[in-house]
């Protein structure tokens, strides 16, 4: 059981990685997308990399997969401010700054909370 739990946590950490706002915009950035375009595909990346791992949450303690959701969550409303704040003519890149900007803003990343609590877990286990 313990390698199945292992690999558990390492793929919500790959996933928290995966959708972590600078490594999202650079996979996925494609500058002929308008804003809107880019919008939808950052969503639904995040959306198609969360549920590509839902079967994780029955390997790990609720708090990691809470924390998890509410990351996801958060990525996704951020992205969906981000897009609202720009004019209807905006580019991609103009949602890429305006998205980092309001990560930024933030004194602590849901992500990097979910990530310290995987790694909590992990070191419980040994």
């Amino acid at each position: 059981m313990l390698p199945i739990r292992l690999q558990a946590y390492e793929r919500l950490s790959m996933l928290l990685e995966r959708i972590s706002p600078n490594n999202l915009i650079l996979r996925l950035n494609d500058s002929s997308y308008s804003a809107k375009e880019f919008q939808h595909v950052l969503t639904t990346s995040v959306r198609e990399e969360y549920n590509h791992n839902l079967s994780q949450q029955i390997y790990v303690g609720d708090q990691v997969w809470q924390l998890t959701t509410q990351a996801v969550e958060d990525i996704i409303a951020t992205v969906n401010q981000a897009a609202d704040a720009l004019h209807p003519e905006a580019r991609s890149l103009d949602l890429a700054k305006k998205a980092l900007e309001i990560q930024a803003q933030r004194e602590i990343s849901p992500i990097v909370q979910a990530l310290v609590e995987i790694k909590r877990e992990v070191r419980e286990l040994f």
